[in-house]
């Protein structure tokens, strides 16, 4: 073989390993965003379903059997609430994980995930059919393997995500959501040192979301959501095609809330998503995740979750691991409007 066309086949083959081994990394950053934005959407919904009994006003009981029939309805006057713009919240994670490199044969790790986010946009305004929800926000989580307990799969590091957000959410009077929003999200490592700030991975994901509430009380209900994507992504190091993580995502998601108490609520989800990557092979990626939080809430601003979620991946391309993931954990989350 000619000396050039050997080189080039090095250069290829080693493309092929780093393009693997880059996947092995970027998925776990995908899959813990996946993982806190779902937690804030059924977060979302306990906040939702207590915030339905505070109306302005609402109907008094019958004292007795016909007493609308003399007086009419009777309604109690509630003290309307101050409407907030500004909105900062803390979230920390610490859960242990069977697969920290989502590969066939996982080594397991713990997992230790921070997140501050700054939110600005009204509460909410009326509109004809329900209330608009615009908002604008910046988000920046830090993840770290291995701080206790057994090490990380070899090629997972630390590694900070940093995402600019923006949506607009609908929600109607008769239980439906809507959603379109548009996120910038881009991963930084932390070598040679911490102080080092890299970027190995970028992101603009346009999407949207369909959701529909069944109520069977007002702390017990189903969600049904239908969720959207469009990745549009860089990935510096990838010398094949920096290009290559480009691709369409969609997801069906049914989960039920139950509420005992104002404090202790439980919510088991499934969710099943599917990927169609769009540059250089074609490969499709079917993932799903069953999972269950509990929630503590300690007031209104503070509470705290155990949770557990088994994710599994399948997918047709045979340089893509299928793997299975068992995370379990516990979590402190604090928020603070203004």
């Amino acid at each position: 073989m000619h000396l050039s066309s050997l080189k080039k086949l090095s250069l290829a083959l080693a493309g092929v390993l780093f393009t693997t081994g880059l996947q092995a990394q970027l998925n776990p950053a995908a899959t813990q965003a996946d993982m806190q934005r779902q937690r804030e959407e059924l977060e979302d919904t306990i906040r939702k379903a207590r915030e339905r009994t505070q109306t302005s006003s609402e109907i008094a009981p019958e004292l007795f059997l016909g007493e609308f029939e003399d007086v009419g309805p009777q309604e109690v006057l509630k003290q309307k609430r101050r409407k907030r713009w500004v909105n900062v919240t803390l979230d920390s994670q610490f859960f242990h994980t069977s697969n920290s490199g989502l590969t066939e044969n996982g080594d397991d790790a713990t997992v230790y995930v921070n997140t501050l986010t700054l939110s600005v946009g009204p509460e909410s305004i009326d509109v004809p059919g329900g209330e608009l929800r615009p908002r604008i926000g910046f988000r920046h989580q830090f993840f770290n393997y291995s701080i206790f307990g057994s090490q990380a799969a070899p090629g997972v590091v630390d590694f900070d995500s940093q995402a600019v957000y923006g949506y607009v959410r609908y929600d109607t009077h008769n239980a439906w959501q809507w959603l379109v929003g548009m996120d910038y999200v881009r991963l930084v490592d932390h070598f040679p040192n911490f102080a080092s700030y890299k970027e190995f991975y970028r992101e603009w994901v346009p999407r949207y979301a369909v959701t529909k509430y069944i109520h069977l009380s007002e702390t017990r209900f189903f969600g049904l959501s239908y969720q959207g994507a469009l990745h549009l992504t860089e990935s510096p190091r990838d010398i094949i095609d920096i290009h290559s993580q480009d691709r369409i995502e969609q997801a069906v998601l049914v989960g039920y809330t139950h509420g005992f108490n104002p404090r202790w609520v439980v919510q088991p989800f499934y969710r099943l998503g599917y990927n169609h990557f769009t540059r250089g092979v074609d490969r499709d990626d079917f993932t799903q995740t069953l999972g269950c939080f509990l929630f503590y809430n300690v007031n209104t601003w503070f509470n705290v979750r155990a949770f557990a979620t088994y994710d599994w991946r399948e997918s047709d391309a045979a340089f893509v691991p299928d793997y299975r993931k068992l995370d379990v954990g516990l979590a402190a989350h604090a928020q603070w409007k203004f």
